[in-house]
Order: C-alpha cells, then structure tokens, then sequence
C-alpha cells in the first residue's frame, strides 16, 4: 500500500490530481483519510517503480534477523505532482513502532502499582470526585489489539466500574497479538486514574502507512477530548509517515484534542529498538510540538508501602542500550521540529 501524504488541509482539486496521477499509473485508489490529507493506493512491484521513479528489493538485517522488503533509492515524482506532496509512504514492510515498555513495583498483583497506588502517589486521593474522567473521551492509538477478558479482569480486580472500550479498526485493523502487551496497558492506565472516561480505541497494522491513516481517521472522526499514544519510533529512523503524521495531529490540536505520547525507551537512542545504539534522536510522537511527551519514572521508598515514596528520578535502568533491553526513559532534541 502506497500514500501520498498531502499539506495540511490540501484543496479538493489537489487531491483530485493525485488520484488521477495514481490511477494512470495503473494503481488502485483504495481511500481518502476524511481529512483528505491521505490517499491510500495498491499496486504491483512493478507499477510502484514507474509511478515513483523506484524499485522495490528485500532486504536482511542480520542484527535484528529480519528480512524485510524496501525502496532501494528515494523516490522522485514530477514536477507536476511533487509539489502538492509532503510525504510517500508504504514502500517497506518494516515495523513502523515499538510498544514503550513501564517499570513496575507496587502493592498490586506481581508487584505492579494498584489504581489506588496511583492516585496516592501523585496527589489524586482529594480529586477522585471531580477528576475522573466524567464526560471526557479518549482515544488510544494501538498497533495491536487486546483481549476484553482481560479489561473485565483489571476493573474486577481493582472494583472500577465495568468498561468496554469502543474499538475502531483502521485498514482492516489487527488480531491481538500473543502478549497484546500495550493495548491493555494503555487501556488499564487509563481506567485507573479515568474510569468514569469514555475510550476509543484505535486499532491498525504495524506499518508506516496504517499508522498515518490511522492518526487521520482519529482527526477525521473528531470523536474524542483526549488522545495517547505508547507506540513510537527514532526520528532518524522514522518513516515518510511523519509529516503526514504531524500534520493530523495539527488538526486534532485545532479540534482542541491533547495529545500526549511516551518519550520512548532508550534514552537519547530512539532507534534502539531496531539495534541502532549509537545514532543520538529523539523519538517521535514525543518530539512533535504539538505532543506533550512523557518520560517513565523511578520511585524509591523505604517505608515499604508503594505510595510513600521518597524520590522520584528518570527510569534509568542501565547504562548500556541493547536491542533486546529497555532500560531508561527517551529525550532529547528534535532534528525536525524547531524548538
């Protein structure tokens, strides 16, 4: 699946010569995001080189083990087209996140921090009456899908009221993975301090251009008051995906969304998930300006109750990045985005 990635709100007749362009090329138009900053098309190996001037190889990354397929030199276009164009996207099948991971140690089971650790940590216990999530909705971007047995048995567990997130697949959506980790962690966060909060869950494939579309069908819909995201990946390493990307979430920002987004797992190393620990970035949706990031923490205490803790500082693990370890939390300066 390939995208044009148009401007911020692109007229009419701008996406008409897309399409046009698209479809004389033998491709098939498959949608346009509601915003109509995307345009979703298919087509062979063959019909991808003579539309964007590229081929398409595959690839072994034998420090990931992975075999991948990708454009093997950037893509050119004409005159004619160029200009109206942010971004191409979809000319790999690479994974286009990773999920962030959380540190545990609390008074729930296995040692994870309780909703009521939670609260009590951060100063909630007073605002549990008027800051619960009434009226508000959030939605959540995911890359997998969850299992609602297990939703059931979080708010069983911690006596919240019962909640059944709506879900919204995007580009035919996602089965649950065998660990579906993020999805219900995000979604359990969420209840913990928010239960009374409505939740949309957005779910795609894990690839550049699902994730673009995915951001414009959360703009498009204009459904939700809060927006998060735990999936994330190095600036240097991102995809075309990210302007398209960045200008959605302009347009949620317009709607009066807030944004939020992990600041990633590898300190200053945002592509180490892909075995990358020494190229210095910052992880993107955290460095988008519109996005507030959050970075993980460590709380010590030495009253053995989770809650009354005595410092709080940067979840730092290790001092080494590997490919197979998470061990501190994201930062750093954005290359793209001015200050």
């Amino acid at each position: 699946t390939e995208q044009f990635a148009a401007r911020f709100a692109p007229a009419q007749s701008e996406v008409d010569t897309m399409d046009a362009y698209l479809r004389a090329a033998g491709l098939t138009v498959t949608g346009v995001s509601g915003t109509r900053q995307i345009v979703d098309a298919t087509g062979t190996p063959a019909q991808v080189a003579a539309a964007f001037g590229t081929t398409l190889s595959r690839f072994h990354d034998t420090s990931t083990n992975r075999t991948f397929y990708a454009n093997d030199n950037t893509v050119t276009l004409p005159a004619s087209i160029a200009g109206l164009l942010s971004a191409v996207s979809g000319m790999n099948d690479l994974p286009a996140a990773t999920p962030a991971a959380v540190p545990d140690g609390g008074s729930g089971p296995a040692g994870g921090h309780s909703p009521a650790d939670y609260r009590s940590i951060y100063g909630m216990t007073d605002l549990e009456s008027a800051a619960n999530g009434t009226g508000e909705t959030v939605g959540l971007f995911e890359l997998d899908g969850f299992q609602q047995s297990d939703v059931n048995q979080f708010t069983k567990q911690f006596g919240l009221p019962a909640l059944t997130p709506t879900v919204v697949p995007v580009d035919g959506g996602v089965s649950a993975s065998a660990s579906n980790l993020e999805d219900i962690l995000d979604i359990d966060a969420v209840d913990a301090l928010a239960p009374n909060a409505k939740q949309v869950v957005y779910e795609a494939p894990n690839t550049d251009a699902a994730s673009a579309d995915e951001v414009a069908k959360m703009a498009s819909d204009n459904r939700i008051d809060v927006m998060s995201s735990s999936w994330l990946d190095g600036e240097a390493c991102e995809s075309a995906t990210l302007d398209a990307m960045h200008n959605s979430i302009a347009q949620l920002v317009a709607q009066g969304v807030s944004v939020f987004s992990a600041s990633g797992d590898w300190g200053g190393h945002g592509c180490g998930y892909l075995g990358d620990n020494t190229t210095v970035t910052v992880d993107f949706m955290a460095s988008d300006p519109n996005v507030t990031g959050v970075g993980g923490t460590t709380l010590v205490n030495t009253t053995g109750t989770p809650e009354a803790y005595t410092s709080e500082s940067c979840w730092n693990e290790s001092a080494t990045v590997t490919n197979t370890v998470n061990t501190r939390s994201g930062g750093g300066f954005s290359s793209i985005f001015a200050k």
